[in-house]
């Protein structure tokens, strides 16, 4: 007897284990690696409005964090998912979760942040910006020689 199955890229193999159940069927457990996840984002934003789009494809508006920490934008993601088969004599689980932090800039008026979900799988963050809030000034600096 003699059977092969192609493993996920991310399997550790030195993990890897093999047991019979009572049922004389073969088991195999491994970890897998976690490689970080952060989301593409695109920026959007115009001379009066901030606007950025987190592609998020697989994730539900209930699965996403979305809050500002003074000028940062914390977009937070966790899923879990888990499938069986219908035999009952398999069963799959996978979790995931990503944190991505964005600048907002300093002429954002905080109060009209907001974000909305999108049928295309992305996030839209706009907020309107206010350029009385940039400060312009301009500062001539000594320079000081090693003496």
């Amino acid at each position: 007897f003699n059977k092969e199955y192609d493993l996920p890229k991310n399997v550790e193999v030195d993990s890897m284990k093999t047991e019979l159940d009572h049922y004389g069927g073969l088991r195999v457990h491994f970890k897998r690696k976690l490689e970080e996840h952060k989301p593409e984002c695109e920026d959007l934003s115009t001379e009066k409005e901030y606007h950025v789009k987190i592609w998020v494809p697989g994730y539900d508006p209930k699965d996403l964090s979305i809050s500002t920490k003074g000028r940062e934008l914390v977009i937070e993601g966790k899923r879990k998912k888990e499938e069986s088969s219908e035999d009952g004599l398999s069963h799959y689980c996978e979790c995931g979760s990503y944190k991505r932090s964005i600048y907002l800039g300093d002429d954002i008026e905080e109060d009209t942040v907001k974000a909305k979900f999108t049928t295309d799988g992305s996030v839209e963050v706009m907020a309107r910006k206010d350029p009385k809030k940039l400060k312009h000034t301009e500062k001539k600096l000594k320079i000081e020689a090693p003496k």
